[in-house]
């Protein structure tokens, strides 16, 4: 668009050299929120550590190398951190099995379809009481599926499958319905087995561990 297009891979200098894209330092985590508020999180410890009123403002409206000490509106170029031809980043990459996977990409599914659905309602037509627990328990669902692709199956994702299934099963609990198949409390009613397996599974993994650990 601008013309200044420069392909890098044809520049010398830059021979065999792997692109590694992300941030610097790197998140090392999908859990959702972590994801999404890490930043935040370092701007309000960066401010309530940051003397004086008028730093503190800097803090929050200049740029994130700003510090009271070199006062560069964006920050020092020079302490940016180094990256030397041939370094390598090493990924977050966690150890996640194969079930646990394919688990992950189940909910995924299943979050989606609601989702597609919740975004394609009419003005008033659910009410605001259903459609503020449908958003909260999308966000709930990111974020539990990004804890499971860390190796963690929590009681709180237990929690959240087996409470799904049983708002599609149950008619007279949970009269006002959404408009989609009664029969979703099937995968969901599976999916609270699977994450009750996982969680034992995962028990007993660390329970062999810590009886082979030397005392």
């Amino acid at each position: 668009m601008f013309g200044t297009f420069a392909d890098r891979d044809a520049d010398r200098d830059y021979k065999d050299e792997k692109i590694a894209y992300g941030l610097i330092p790197p998140v090392n985590s999908f859990e959702y929120f972590t994801v999404q508020f890490h930043s935040l999180k370092k701007l309000i410890i960066r401010f309530f550590k940051t003397p004086e009123v008028i730093n503190k403002l800097k803090v929050l409206f200049y740029g994130p190398g700003w510090n009271p000490k070199d006062n560069i509106r964006l920050g020092d170029p020079a302490k940016l951190p180094k990256i030397h031809k041939g370094d390598e980043k090493k990924f977050h990459d966690p150890e996640v099995s194969s079930f646990l996977g394919l688990y992950g990409l189940l909910q995924m599914a299943l979050t989606a379809l609601v989702l597609d659905h919740f975004l394609n309602l009419k003005t008033n037509e659910y009410s605001f009481a259903l459609n503020m627990t449908t958003i909260i328990w999308i966000f709930w669902s990111m974020c539990s599926v990004g804890i499971m692709m860390e190796g963690v199956t929590t009681f709180m994702e237990i929690m959240r499958v087996a409470l799904t299934s049983w708002y599609f099963y149950d008619s007279e609990t949970f009269p006002e319905r959404k408009q989609l198949p009664i029969d979703l409390f099937i995968p969901f009613l599976l999916s609270s087995v699977a994450a009750v397996f996982l969680k034992l599974q995962k028990s007993t993994s660390n329970s062999a561990v810590q009886k082979i650990k030397p005392s």
